[in-house]
Formats: structure tokens, C-alpha cells, sequence
């Protein structure tokens, strides 16, 4: 099955946001925007355990969380 076209070492995806014809795909260092339909993104994605949770997201239910986003809880938190 063919998987998206990612530069090498992206790393997991946590997130696929549809933007108009383009999915952004978010990972835990960086993100790529891609031409493709939200659905053809998320078909290959290789049976990744996720939730569509809105027409344009779809998240990965173990999304590793990105470098600061721990802090960022903390202080919103509080």
C-alpha cells in the first residue's frame, strides 16, 4: 500500500488537516503540505489508528506530543 509523500525522517504523523485540495500533515518536528484529497491521505496511512474527528482533521489517537507542548499544557492549566 502506498504511504504519503513525506521527506525521510518526518517521523509519526499526529495529525492531517485538509486545506481546500491539500492535506497539511502534522508530525512532531515539522509539517508538509501535500496536494491530495483528505481521503486518499488518509486511506494511506496504513490502517494508523486515528479518529476523523471533523470533515478537515483527522489525529492519531497516540499522538506523540511536539518539543514545549507539555509546558504549554502546564500553563494554560493553571
Amino acid at each position: 500500500m502506498p504511504t504519503l509523500p513525506l521527506p525521510p525522517g518526518f517521523g509519526p504523523v499526529g495529525a492531517l488537516k485538509g486545506e481546500d485540495h491539500y492535506v497539511r500533515v502534522i508530525g512532531t518536528r515539522s509539517e508538509e503540505l501535500i496536494l491530495m484529497r483528505m481521503r486518499d491521505a488518509i486511506a494511506r496511512l496504513d490502517n494508523a489508528d486515528g479518529l476523523r474527528i471533523h470533515r478537515s482533521w483527522w489525529v492519531a489517537r497516540a499522538r506523540p506530543s511536539p518539543r514545549g507542548a507539555a509546558t504549554a499544557a502546564r500553563r494554560w492549566s493553571s
